[in-house]
């Protein structure tokens, strides 16, 4: 999900003002020369209001301003900025009217003092020919995030340490905003590697997350592991053993999940709704997993899960995979059905959607399975639904003379046909789609030759069907599609009794 504008301009604010602090604490931990005594007099307002303080050194490395105010005109100070560096003001409507500016800075050049400045209030802005030119906060979001990145870089260039730590947290942050999650588990993992310290141990933790959301749930659960033991992360402890039980359920160790969740409930209790519904969702889950279903129903059930992310969704899948473990296959369909529409995922989406039709046609509500499918074309996830909605067509008398309408339907109900081992009907189907197979991507025209294969095999025996797939997978390019003809070929030197060229064949050698 793409993060709002609302939400990144926040992002932005927060980071230049992230900015101003850091350098106010640089500049109070600073040996070099103070701030002159005496204000600019063209920046300083009437007696009795704030002083804007604006000087400009020479230095080797060009000249170098200092900043000093508090709680000051927002309009005010930025007038007295331009005015002082010898620049015209273009854009001034957009200086908010009322606002306030508390700055520190010491000894920075003009571009990052007006970044800093500017952007406490979300504004840009571009130096050209003599000329400050003010520039509307943006909505673009890329936008959004690299003025968030630089502001943080900035902010590590200070040199404190902490400061330098805390930017890392933020980039990688950001880069999980972009949907980055390489680059993020990056820049966690350098900061992991340093001296145990309580960043560090974020660090980790954020780490372990990113390695769960790419699925490499081994991983994760090291990292947690390694969080779990440490002193200097005891404020992560319950929440490390809380995601190493939800990694030990993908791992296949349910029970070991419940074991974890029980010495987190019995050690480390908590008033915080948000962990506390997430421990029942992944206990009702551990609960699934280990085919207690009505304790997973039961858990659900004991409070509220409201408060964790996307616990809509969750629970829902949790209910449907509960009444599918205890037979109630109707109940189970509603629930996948519902469950399609909150998914955070396309791919989640289609699955549940897959789901909800093969129990609905399971229970014999053909008319429920037909309503799934349209569902799901609503949302454009019902690839992969067509032989669904062709049997319960026909189970209700509907369409039997109506053929398929697309290519990629007639090569699902081939193949559902084939399956059901009624070849001669299935062989027609492959028939035609042999000849019309250009007009697919590889791995299709793949399915279709390995159907057609088995056609091959019927009439006119084994070594035609597999000269075909052969000459095929010489020209294919796509490894999944060269992999799917390499099965196709493996099977039927399976039926033939041929194991022994079964298993060259499975290697491509055929």
């Amino acid at each position: 999900m793409s993060p709002s504008a609302g939400f990144l301009r926040a992002l932005a604010l927060l980071v230049a003002f992230a900015g101003v602090r850091a350098a106010q604490e640089h500049g109070a931990q600073s040996h070099e020369a103070a701030l002159p005594e005496a204000a600019s007099p063209d920046a300083e307002p009437a007696r009795g209001r704030p002083i804007v303080s604006i000087s400009r050194q020479e230095t080797k490395d060009g000249p170098r301003w200092s900043v000093l105010c508090e709680e000051a005109p927002f309009d005010e100070l930025v007038r007295a900025l331009a005015k002082k560096s010898g620049l015209a003001l273009e854009g001034s409507e957009l200086l908010p009217i009322g606002a306030e500016a508390s700055v520190e800075l010491e000894r920075r050049p003009l571009e990052q003092v007006l970044e800093f400045v500017l952007g406490t209030q979300g504004l840009r802005h571009e130096l050209a020919r003599g000329t400050l030119r003010l520039l509307a906060p943006t909505n673009d979001a890329a936008e959004l995030l690299r003025l968030a990145q630089d502001a943080w870089r900035t902010v590590e260039a200070e040199g404190d340490q902490h400061a330098a730590t805390r930017s890392k947290l933020a980039q990688g942050n950001i880069a999980e905003v972009r949907g980055d999650l390489e680059g993020a588990y990056h820049l966690y993992a350098e900061l992991a590697e340093e001296n145990p310290s309580e960043d560090s141990a974020e660090a980790t933790f954020r780490a372990g997350r990113i390695l769960e959301r790419l699925g490499h749930w081994a991983e994760a659960a090291q990292h947690f592991r390694t969080l779990a033991s440490l002193d200097e992360a005891k404020r992560f402890h319950s929440k490390a053993r809380l995601e190493l039980a939800r990694a030990s359920i993908e791992l296949g160790d349910a029970p070991s999940a419940l074991h974890l969740l029980n010495f987190v409930d019995a050690n480390y209790a908590s008033d915080d709704e948000a962990e506390l519904a997430e421990r029942r969702l992944v206990r009702a889950r551990a609960c699934n997993a280990t085919h207690d279903y009505v304790e997973a129903l039961r858990t659900l059930e004991e409070g509220e899960v409201i408060s964790a992310s996307q616990a809509e969704a969750r629970s829902l899948a949790i209910r449907a995979e509960a009444f599918e473990g205890l037979g109630f296959e109707a109940e189970a369909a509603r629930a996948w059905l519902i469950f399609a529409r909150e998914a955070a995922t396309a791919e989640e989406r289609a699955a549940a959607f897959e789901k909800a039709a093969a129990l609905s046609l399971a229970t014999g509500d053909e008319l429920g399975t037909l309503f799934v499918c349209r569902e799901a074309a609503k949302s454009g996830a019902d690839e992969g639904l067509g032989s669904f909605a062709h049997t319960a067509r026909l189970r209700l008398g509907l369409d039997e003379e109506e053929p398929p309408t697309t290519i990629e339907e007639r090569l699902e109900l081939a193949e559902t046909l084939l399956a059901q081992n009624e070849r001669a009907k299935a062989a027609e189907l492959f028939e035609g789609l042999y000849l019309a197979r250009g007009a697919l991507p590889e791995p299709d025209q793949a399915r279709v030759l390995a159907g057609w294969s088995q056609v091959l095999l019927d009439r006119v025996g084994l070594e035609a069907a597999l000269e075909v797939l052969a000459k095929a997978r010489a020209s294919f390019e796509d490894p999944l599609a060269a992999q799917t003809l390499d099965l196709a070929a493996a099977a039927l030197l399976e039926a033939e009794g041929r194991f022994d060229e079964a298993a060259e064949a499975y290697r491509g050698n055929y």
